[in-house]
């Protein structure tokens, strides 16, 4: 749905959700609504990465939860792809604490090196307990919902934001009324278009800022489209964005 290419032009640009019947991998594509520039120094791989990986790490941040400078986040899934580059702009956000909660032990030790001050294994340490211990959270991003979002609600701060991007921890989560209204904390949905098309431009051209400042770590994997059906069976365990290539 989504994929890096030149116009007529020449210009290198990032585009999204083309107009049917045409995909991300035909050999023309009519311009979708969104086409974004993609500059020097961010090759077609990672420019590819941080359309919908990058806009779901920086968005939650930065649009819907309205991080401001030194406070602290909790990034739930994060030793996920999209997970793994919230913990980063997080910190290029300007937060002051950045806790990073997922269930791979060697993932979770790799993001103390990119910028995670704590860590929580789920499934395993006490979520709340160790977000209390941190001093609480203002901002969580979610990826993952189900019980491990309603624990680290029950360890935010007063007016704590939780911005839900995905559930596959489960399509439920046990959230108390009386701690929704205890703390003043909202939930808010995600999806770019809800920050409008402004918001969308903003965030991926700071995202390939930093990435071509070498501030971002964003490790992908480029597939030729004719080797899809081999890679996709192990795609879930992998630290790599896939990209497919023509």
């Amino acid at each position: 749905i989504d994929g890096v290419g030149r116009t007529a032009d020449g210009r290198r640009v990032y585009f999204s959700r083309p107009p049917a019947p045409y995909g991300s991998m035909a050999e023309r594509v009519p311009l979708p609504a969104v086409v974004l520039p993609v500059p020097d120094g961010v090759s077609d791989p990672v420019a590819a990465a941080l359309g919908n990986g990058g806009l779901a790490s920086w968005m939650p941040l930065a649009d819907s939860g309205r991080l401001a400078a030194g406070e602290t986040v909790l990034v739930l899934g994060a030793t996920g792809v999209v997970g793994r580059l919230a913990v980063q702009t997080a910190r290029l956000l300007g937060a002051g604490t950045v806790i990073a909660a997922g269930r791979d032990a060697a993932r979770l030790a790799e993001l103390r090196t990119l910028g995670a001050d704590r860590t929580v294994a789920l499934g395993t340490d006490d979520l709340a307990g160790a977000v209390q211990a941190a001093g609480g959270v203002d901002v969580i991003v979610d990826y993952v919902w189900g019980e491990p979002a309603a624990a680290a609600l029950s360890a935010g701060k007063p007016g704590v934001r939780l911005v839900h991007v995905g559930d596959r921890a489960g399509a439920e989560a046990p959230v108390p009324g009386a701690l929704l209204r205890s703390l003043g904390a909202t939930i808010t949905g995600f999806l770019p278009v809800w920050s409008g098309p402004a918001a969308v431009a903003t965030a991926y051209r700071r995202l390939c800022e930093a990435a071509a400042a070498g501030q971002l770590d964003v490790p992908t994997e480029a597939v030729p489209l004719s080797e899809v059906a081999q890679v996709w069976a192990r795609y879930p365990g992998t630290r790599h964005k896939l990209v497919l290539v023509p």
